[in-house]
């Protein structure tokens, strides 16, 4: 989602959250502002659960960030920062990411903290922003899907030069192993042509 976004916002985490999904959101904190907050939650209904609170508040200096749980109708404990890195008039960029464990907060490029996870993370499904903010962008990063080392192909051993396709072409995470044995008498090995020289 790109563009100016009304405030307040409710959607849809596309495909939903996994381990490794990176929602990154950037806009700008308006002056004047008292408080605003991101939700991660499960679902879109009014008394939702929410997984996670990010709530910046200005009500003292410097600002300081709480985030919480609501969970069955009642909020948990709080858990704060002070120093907040949302100073009221700039632009920011935040990036949540679910692990295992917990969400990993990145502010500006620089890790913001840990919040560990008090309701399984795979049950939200929704983002809402409110406030005092301008939302210019919210995306969503899937996890890079591991691949396994798999042969491309099994040969008998052959004396280079050898060349065969790659199966299912070359994609991001996925390794070519080459495996053999140099020659006797070679003198070198050109790895652009994956010929010994004799």
């Amino acid at each position: 989602m790109t563009g100016d976004t009304r405030i307040p916002f409710t959607g849809s985490i596309h495909g939903g959250l996994q381990e490794g999904k990176i929602i990154s959101i950037s806009g700008r904190i308006l002056p004047g502002i008292d408080r605003f907050h991101v939700n991660l939650q499960c679902g879109s209904r009014t008394n939702a659960d929410i997984a996670l609170q990010i709530n910046p508040r200005y009500d003292s200096h410097p600002g300081y960030v709480v985030t919480n749980t609501f969970q069955n109708g009642k909020w948990g404990s709080e858990e704060r920062k002070s120093n907040s890195p949302f100073p009221a008039g700039s632009t920011f960029s935040l990036s949540i990411t679910a692990t295992q464990q917990s969400f990993q907060l990145t502010v500006n490029g620089s890790h913001f903290m840990e919040y560990r996870h008090r309701i399984p993370f795979h049950q939200v499904d929704t983002i809402s922003v409110v406030g005092k903010v301008e939302i210019s962008n919210i995306t969503f990063q899937n996890p890079m899907p591991a691949f396994s080392a798999q042969p491309v192909f099994a040969a008998q051993p052959v004396f280079a030069p050898q060349k065969s396709m790659i199966s299912g072409g070359l994609k991001p995470g996925r390794t070519i192993t080459i495996q053999g044995t140099v020659h006797p008498q070679a003198t070198r090995s050109d790895p652009n042509t994956n010929e010994a020289k004799l």
